[in-house]
């Protein structure tokens, strides 16, 4: 097309043009990762350069749209951020309810299994009010670490205590009112073996302390041996009813 004066004037924006179409296939294309996303940059960006052109409009529409899309992108983008939270808040609060509720169904398995009746058996001792399991055991001679005051060998149990009904337990007692041993080395009495000094030192402090529901305590024990080669029998039975639950033998080694 010519001007007055007979120059040709060109009417053509190809960028602004080319800018409008990319930014309205971009605005519908953005939500595609990477591919939306360069179409969209690339009709702002011709768009904003047609801006420098005649004739305009066009440019100006594609601009107008790419602001929409940048808007759109952005409110899309803050509710996908928003959503996320919630759903990871939510998912480890779940998370925090399922593990708070599998350990209530782990006590009150472990206490319906106690209601069965009182056991010892495979190195555990069950009831009521705890779960009892002996995790070591050893014989210390006269002198030696655990047993450095005494005039007998000893042999010594280390042993773990479960709080299984939120009852007032604490790790000595556990042992002292639930077991005793012996040694079958007499035709004829029942040789009850004495209680020892404790061979553990660490648990000088804790021994008496009450164990929360749910929680577990560690201890030790001895018992003075009358022989070294008759082995040792802890008996767990009822103090009043002398009702017997089990017993386990233990070499001496």
């Amino acid at each position: 097309m010519e001007d007055g004066k007979g120059n040709v004037v060109n009417l053509k924006n190809t960028l602004g043009t080319a800018g409008f179409v990319l930014a309205l296939i971009g605005l519908f294309t953005g939500w595609i990762p990477v591919l939306g996303w360069i179409v969209w940059i690339l009709g702002a960006v011709f768009s904003i350069i047609g801006l420098f052109k005649k004739p305009k409009g066009l440019a100006i529409a594609g601009t107008i749209i790419s602001a929409v899309g940048v808007t759109l992108l952005i409110i899309f983008a803050t509710i996908g951020l928003s959503l996320g939270d919630d759903t990871k808040a939510t998912n480890d609060y779940n998370s925090t309810d399922a593990e708070e509720k599998k350990k209530e169904e782990d006590l009150e398995k472990e206490y319906a299994e106690s209601k069965k009746g009182p056991s010892f058996k495979e190195n555990i001792l069950k009831n009521d009010d705890i779960e009892l399991t002996i995790t070591n055991h050893k014989i210390i001679p006269v002198g030696q670490k655990g047993n450095e005051y005494g005039d007998k060998p000893i042999i010594a149990f280390w042993y773990n205590v479960k709080n299984v009904s939120g009852n007032e337990v604490d790790p000595s007692t556990s042992w002292i009112l639930n077991i005793k041993a012996f040694q079958d080395n007499n035709s004829d009495t029942i040789n009850e073996l004495n209680i020892g000094m404790l061979p553990d030192e660490q648990f000088t402090d804790s021994q008496m302390e009450n164990i929360k529901k749910g929680g577990t305590a560690k201890n030790a024990v001895s018992y003075e041996l009358d022989d070294e080669t008759t082995p040792v029998e802890l008996v767990y039975a009822n103090m009043v009813s002398d009702e017997e639950y089990g017993r386990l033998k233990f070499e001496i080694k």
